[in-house]
């Protein structure tokens, strides 16, 4: 037996360009579904039953109830039941009744509320200027996140007055591929943060090019406070100015790989928008586990995809080649405008 109200409390479901992707809140994964697949979890996430799933799809694509059935099941199956693979990152964070716990290890370190208004150290700990960067770097994001703004773990730069974003996992290269095209003349915009700028245009996804330099001249201004150990509590307001300034249109956004390192120059294979769509998910930073927030935040991160082209790169592995890849890339996006 299914327990479908399990269902509806762990999962969410989004259909794009004909297929879906089905976004599992309990392991922050997502799985592709076709066509087929997207119809059966949206009509069981909307509170169908399995059983009205099976007549509907019988009834859509003329089919025996038997067959309808399986196809349901098969679609129910395809979610692995296995255990979330521990994570070896020694940050963590963890719901509790006032909002978020945030954890190094087993140590408790600090407490934000559930609106990310503001951050309590937990009792005892005592930072250093420079472990108070460490831990506000770390809990920024989410604070950000649990404030309505849309952040992207990625680096850019500013060619011609449109946004490159560089986007993948810690240790890919975005850092190093952002810097080697400021080498070539592109203006740096961030090395870490994009924040992305309220949609006005759908068509048009922008950034806030000054986005990254407010979050952390407040992270520096907070951890001095702290680091004086002047108060435990500390305001997260001033963060939302992080969305104020000037915006640039975005471009592009190219994944990079640590082990997509080869050749001389810089390869481009475009994502149709489902698997850009799942490639990105890691990149964004998701609030919390609870359904309106994680549903929302996929709609931003869906409309992003929908209004710009991602490609996975492969890049010159050695810093020299990457520096003169990075010079023909920008010729060729200058010339392309």
């Amino acid at each position: 037996m299914v327990n479908e109200e399990a269902l509806r409390a762990r999962f969410d479901v989004i259909a794009i360009e004909g297929e879906g992707i089905l976004l599992d809140r309990e392991r922050g994964s997502v799985i592709r579904l076709n066509r087929t697949a997207c119809d059966i979890w949206t009509a069981i996430l909307v509170g169908q039953s399995i059983a009205g799933a099976s007549r509907e799809l019988a009834r859509r694509f003329e089919l025996t109830p038997d067959r309808a059935a399986r196809d349901v099941a098969l679609a129910i199956d395809q979610i692995p039941d296995s255990p979330r693979t521990p994570s070896t990152d020694p940050w963590r964070w963890e719901a509790v009744a006032s909002g978020y716990a945030f954890f190094e290890g087993p140590r408790l370190l600090c407490q934000i509320d559930g609106s990310g208004s503001s951050l309590r150290l937990a009792g005892g700990v005592r930072p250093t200027e420079a472990e108070a960067r460490g831990y506000l770097k770390s809990v920024a994001p989410k604070l950000l996140s649990l404030r309505g703004v849309f952040l992207l773990h990625a680096s850019a730069v500013e060619i011609d007055g449109k946004l490159l974003v560089f986007s993948g996992r810690s240790g890919a290269g975005k850092t190093t591929s952002a810097r080697a095209f400021a080498l070539a003349g592109a203006r740096l915009v961030c090395e870490d943060l994009l924040v992305i700028a309220p949609a006005t245009s759908p068509s048009e996804p922008r950034a806030v090019i000054g986005g990254e330099a407010v979050i952390l001249a407040w992270i520096f201004e907070q951890a001095a406070q702290l680091g004086r150990a002047r108060e435990t509590t500390i305001s997260c307001a001033a963060l939302d100015r992080c969305i104020d300034g000037p915006t640039r249109s975005i471009t592009e956004i190219l994944l990079v790989d640590a082990n997509r390192r080869a050749g001389q120059q810089i390869h481009r294979d475009e994502l149709a928008r489902p698997d850009a769509l799942v490639a990105l998910i890691e990149s964004a930073f998701f609030a919390s586990p609870d359904a309106r927030a994680w549903r929302a935040r996929f709609v931003q991160l869906h409309d992003l995809v929908a209004g710009l082209v991602t490609s996975r790169v492969t890049m010159p592995g050695d810093l020299a080649t990457l520096d003169s890849a990075a010079r023909a890339y920008r010729q060729m996006a200058t010339t392309a405008s």
